[in-house]
C-alpha cells in the first residue's frame, strides 16, 4: 500500500477528529496511574492544508527516542541515496587460468551492501562459476576497504551481547552478520542434542555440550567467542532438550564479518563444483588494479532496505545506510562519523537543531540521542510534502496489527488496526512511537509519543491506547 496525501484528502474536506474530544481522551490516558513518574512528550497534528495542532503534552521536551530515530535515518537515506540506489558486491581474480586452474587468489569486494543474504551470494557464486574456473590455488581475499572505521561505533550502547541487534557493520557483510543455531533432541534420553548451523559454511565451530532428556521443558543456551582474524567463531551449546521436542532456534551475531562472508563465498563456490587447495585461507586485503572481474551482484534497492530497517527496527541496516550517505556526499572510503556529518547538516536544514535535539546514533541503540514530539512532527510534515520520498518512507513503517514491530498488537488496537503506520523505539525504560494515523473520518494525522522512565514496566499498552484514540 502506497500512501498519497491526495488519497487521504484535506482536513477541511473530510472533517477531522474533535479537538476537544481527542485532547480529553489523551489527557486521561497520560494521567493513568501506570504513567506516574514517567516523562512524556506527545503531539498530534493534522497533515495537509490547513494543518491544525490537535494535542500537545510537553511537546518540546526532548527525551530518549530509541529506535524511532530510524524514521530520520530512512528519510535521509531516501533523500541522499535515492529510492532506487543499489550497492555492488564483486568477485575478482588475480593470476592466470590454465586448464580451469586459477593460479592466484579470488577477491570478494564489498561496496557496503547490507542486504547480501544467502540467496544473493549464491547467485553471485553461480556467475563466478561460469568463468570456467574449476580449482583455485590461492586464497579467498576479502576487500572491505570501502569502510574506513571499525565494526562498532563508540555511540552504541556498551554491551558484549551476541544477539542480532548488536551485529557489527562492514563494507562486506553477509546475512546481516548473523548466523542461526538450531538444537534438536537426540535419538534417546542421555544422547547428545543434535546441533545445526545455517548456513554451515565452516565459519562457526560448534562445541556441543547439550543433552537430550526424558522429559521436562529443557532449555539450551549458546556462548560465542571469536577465534581470531580469519579463523571464525566458536559457539558452545549447553543445556538440554526433551526427547520428542520440536527443534529450537537461536540467532546470534558474528565477530568477524569479513571472514564470515569469505567463508560463505567459498562454501557456495564449492557447491558449484569449484575446489580450493588444502590449507587455503580466508583473509583480508585489497583488490589489485590488475585483477579481472568475474562477477557482480546488485543489492536490493534502498527503498526496500529502508523498509526492512523500519519494519523490523534493524540497527545494522541503519548504520550501513548512514555510512553510504557519507560515502555519496564525501566520497569513499566512508565511516559512520562521515555519514553523521551529513545527518547533522540535514537536521539543521529541517529545523530540527535546537530544542534539546541530540543525535549521535542513527540506529537509536544508545541513550545519548534526544528528540521531542515536535521534532518528530516536523520530520513527518516535511516528509509528507516531499513526493520524491514520501511514498517509500511511509510505506516502510510498521502497520498497526499487521506487520513489523506492530504485528502482534492487533488484539489491543481495535479500530487502529491497519490505520496507523508508526516507527517504534524500545529500550529499558524507553518507549517511543512516531508516525501517521487515519482518523475514523479519514483525516491524516502526524503523531509522536515518547515515554521515558528508568526501570518502568512495559509501556506498550499505553502506546496501544494512544493509537486507538487517534483512530476513533
Amino acid at each position: 500500500m502506497v500512501l498519497l496525501a491526495g488519497a487521504w484528502g484535506s482536513t477541511a474536506a473530510l472533517g477531522g477528529p474533535t479537538k476537544s474530544g481527542l485532547a480529553a481522551s489523551l489527557d486521561a490516558l497520560l494521567a493513568s496511574p501506570g504513567l506516574k513518574g514517567v516523562q512524556v512528550s506527545a503531539a498530534v497534528r493534522t497533515l495537509g492544508s490547513p494543518a491544525e495542532t490537535l494535542y500537545e503534552r510537553n511537546a518540546a521536551t526532548a527525551l530518549i527516542p530509541a529506535s524511532a530515530v530510524k524514521l530520520l535515518t530512512g528519510y535521509l537515506a531516501l533523500k541522499h541515496l535515492g529510492p532506487e540506489h543499489v550497492f555492488l558486491t564483486s568477485v575478482w581474480s588475480t593470476g592466470r587460468v590454465e586448464k580451469g586452474v586459477l593460479n592466484g587468489d579470488l577477491y570478494l569486494q564489498g561496496g557496503g551492501d547490507p542486504s547480501l543474504v544467502s540467496e544473493r551470494l549464491y547467485m553471485l557464486a553461480e556467475d563466478v562459476a561460469r568463468a570456467g574456473i574449476t580449482r583455485v590455488e590461492g586464497d579467498v581475499v576479502v576487500d572491505a576497504t570501502a569502510y574506513s572505521d571499525g565494526h562498532f561505533h563508540p555511540s552504541r550502547l556498551k554491551t558484549d551481547s551476541d544477539r542480532p541487534f548488536n551485529a557489527p557493520t562492514s563494507a562486506v557483510s553477509f546475512n546481516y552478520n548473523t548466523t542461526a543455531v538450531y538444537a534438536a533432541p537426540g535419538e534417546s534420553a542421555g544422547a547428545p542434542a543434535r546441533i545445526f548451523v545455517e548456513p554451515d559454511t565452516g565459519y562457526v565451530k560448534i562445541v556441543n555440550r547439550a543433552r537430550t532428556t526424558a522429559g521436562g521443558s529443557g532449555g539450551f543456551s549458546t556462548s560465542r567467542e571469536g577465534l581470531g582474524e580469519g579463523q571464525g567463531d566458536r559457539v558452545t551449546v549447553t543445556g538440554s532438550i526433551p526427547a520428542g521436542a520440536d527443534e529450537r532456534l537461536r540467532y546470534m551475531n558474528v565477530t568477524d564479518p569479513e571472514t564470515y562472508a569469505g567463508y560463505a563465498l567459498r562454501f557456495y563456490l564449492e557447491k558449484e563444483g569449484m575446489r580450493f587447495q588444502p590449507g587455503a585461507k580466508v583473509r583480508t586485503g585489497t583488490v589489485p588494479e590488475s585483477a579481472r572481474k568475474l562477477g557482480q551482484m546488485e543489492s536490493l534497492p534502498v527503498r526496500e532496505i529502508v523498509a526492512l530497517m523500519n519494519k523490523y527496527s534493524n540497527n545494522f541496516l541503519a548504520e550501513a545506510l548512514v555510512k553510504a550517505v557519507g560515502g555519496k556526499a564525501e566520497g569513499y572510503p566512508t565511516s559512520l562519523d562521515q555519514g553523521m556529518e551529513v545527518v547533522m547538516r540535514e537536521a539543521r536544514a529541517l529545523g530540527l537543531n535546537g530544542g534539546g535535539f541530540v543525535l549521535s546514533s542513527p540506529s537509536g541503540l544508545n541513550r545519548e540521542n534526544r528528540m521531542s514530539a515536535r521534532h518528530f512532527l516536523t520530520l513527518l510534515e516535511r516528509s509528507w510534502s516531499d513526493l520524491s520520498l514520501m511514498p517509500e518512507l511511509f510505506a516502510s513503517l510498521p502497520i498497526a496489527g499487521r506487520d513489523g514491530t506492530l504485528e502482534k498488537r492487533a488484539d489491543e488496537l481495535g479500530e487502529a488496526v491497519g490505520r496507523v503506520r508508526a516507527k517504534t523505539g524500545t529500550l529499558d525504560g524507553v518507549a517511543t512511537l512516531a508516525g501517521v494515523a487515519q482518523s475514523r473520518t479519514g483525516t491524516p494525522l502526524a503523531f509522536a509519543l515518547l515515554l521515558n522512565a528508568p526501570g518502568a514496566p512495559d509501556l506498550r499498552p499505553f502506546q496501544n491506547r494512544f493509537m486507538k484514540a487517534l483512530a476513533e
